[in-house]
């Protein structure tokens, strides 16, 4: 059946109505059509909207979680400097904590690299080729020992300069997974950088799979905001290049380095545990 819609005729010269109306037959399929179009396209858009949105939430998403280590590297490297005592060398990096009167700067490195040292003596440190003279202000523990496993190695040294320097902030704890940058000085090299993960997180200390060799002891392991997750202490490519593979070829898998979380040194490093920088 039609649908009819009641169409009033225009006035005639008496002033009255028209004695019939005008019908006009309207196609109810046609008007069925046009309405179920704008709904179709009025959900259709908004499913699209939607689908954007979400697709722009999980870009956004990505770009935060994917660090730009170009950009970290920037950021850490004015903070890592290369310190020495006798004939032992590496890597040590400025905090940005509490600074007692007189003191610039204070720099937290591995305690190996100052075996040969002893606490309250001169150490170098060199920043940007200019070398100078710091002071050793604690080490933990004072020796090491490559047979202590590593969940009792503390291995953290301090060192107060006079000069000021950029420092880098403590981060707060990683979790498996985290993007992890190191950042030191190893085999001659400086303010080399290798990249990698977060592979364990254990009470005192990380592993990570970033490639970590000699020289890099002592410089920071950093997240994606270039934030100090602690101190590296063991190398992975000695670990690696063991016996039973006669190449002398490093394999990434076979050892992962260490890293001290900062807080380890709370006590010795700092002569209070309640004024200690570091929480994580």
């Amino acid at each position: 059946m039609g649908v009819r819609r009641l169409i009033r005729s225009s006035r005639d010269t008496n002033g009255v109505w028209s004695d019939l109306a005008k019908h006009e037959r309207v196609d109810s399929k046609r008007y069925f059509r046009r309405s179920l179009s704008r709904w179709v396209f009025t959900i259709v858009g908004s499913i699209i909207i939607v689908l954007l949105g979400i697709n722009g939430w999980f870009l956004f998403q990505l770009s935060i979680a994917q660090p730009n280590v170009p950009q970290v590297v920037d950021k850490v490297t004015p903070s890592v400097v290369r310190v020495f005592c006798e004939s032992s060398t590496g890597t040590g990096v400025v905090m940005n904590v509490e600074k007692p009167d007189g003191v610039g700067s204070v720099i937290m490195s591995a305690a190996h690299i100052f075996d040969d040292c002893e606490e309250g003596s001169e150490v170098g440190v060199t920043y940007e080729g200019q070398t100078f003279t710091g002071t050793l202000v604690a080490k933990q523990p004072e020796t090491s020992d490559d047979t202590t496993p590593i969940e009792s190695v503390v291995d953290l040294a301090r060192i107060d300069i006079t000069r000021v320097l950029p420092a880098l902030d403590a981060a707060p704890a990683a979790v498996v997974g985290d993007w992890a940058i190191v950042i030191g000085n190893p085999l001659d090299h400086t303010n080399y950088a290798s990249f990698g993960i977060v592979s364990t997180v254990a009470a005192g200390y990380y592993e990570t799979t970033a490639p970590i060799n000699e020289g890099n002891s002592g410089g920071p392991m950093v997240n994606s905001f270039g934030q100090v997750l602690g101190i590296v202490v063991s190398t992975s490519i000695k670990d690696a290049l063991f016996e039973g593979n006669p190449t002398g070829i490093y394999d990434q898998a076979a050892g992962m380095g260490q890293v001290i979380r900062l807080r380890r040194g709370c006590g010795e490093l700092w002569s209070n545990v309640s004024n200690c920088p570091f929480t994580d």
